[in-house]
């Protein structure tokens, strides 16, 4: 995997970039580990304060954050192909859609993956996903399983496909995390207490026990 990074804020340029891209927190170092498949995944960044500090001392010091947020932004700014949201339907989000055309939103319904792909050649015929940038805004594994289902699916190889779980939230200013966590990186930890569910200690425990695999990090970027 390559590791992508950016100089200064929303100065990636995706295009040119085609394949599976996923942004590492200490939830997908458990996930990799254990759970999924890391050889089709082409470029990884990274999406934890404290991830970023240890790939500092170990691989560069001039390593910047890049979030889903600022890949989104790259996508929105910087590149000419078509964005193509999958994710849940969100009350704020038509407002944005007019302002941004080059963004298209599909509304993904509530189930797995082969369903929420089953349910896209239905409801989203005209669709075509050669030669875009495919943002998938659902839960971990789910938004990787679906990403390869679509990726499969191409008769081109140049989409860049990335699964950026609630950043279409951020986007559109649902459930926004206030500018004090975000500073101090806590992010995760607003979202933790403020959105609690029946998945958050299952989280939890998956992200204390990442900690262990920050050096099998090292070994899966080249």
């Amino acid at each position: 995997m390559k590791l992508l990074k950016s100089n200064n804020e929303f100065e990636l340029n995706l295009d040119g970039l085609n394949g599976r891209l996923i942004t590492i927190n200490n939830e997908y170092l458990f996930l990799l580990n254990y759970k999924i498949e890391t050889r089709n995944i082409k470029y990884l960044t990274v999406d934890s304060g404290y991830i970023l500090s240890f790939l500092r001392i170990f691989y560069s010091k001039e390593l910047k954050l890049l979030t889903g947020f600022d890949l989104f932004m790259s996508a929105i700014n910087h590149s000419n192909r078509q964005i193509i949201v999958i994710g849940k339907r969100l009350k704020n989000e038509t407002a944005f859609l007019n302002e941004n055309p080059k963004v298209k939103k599909i509304n993904a319904i509530y189930g797995s993956a082969e369903e929420i792909n089953s349910q896209i050649k239905i409801d989203y015929p005209e669709v075509d996903f050669d030669n875009c940038i495919v943002l998938i805004m659902l839960g971990a594994e789910k938004q990787e399983k679906l990403g390869e289902i679509i990726e499969k699916s191409l008769i081109k190889n140049n989409t860049l496909i990335a699964g950026l779980g609630g950043t279409w939230e951020q986007i559109v200013d649902n459930k926004k995390v206030p500018d004090f966590f975000l500073y101090f990186r806590l992010s995760w930890l607003y979202r933790t207490v403020m959105f609690w569910d029946k998945s958050k200690p299952k989280k939890i425990l998956r992200s204390i026990y990442a900690f262990s695999l920050y050096w099998k990090l090292l070994k899966w970027i080249k």
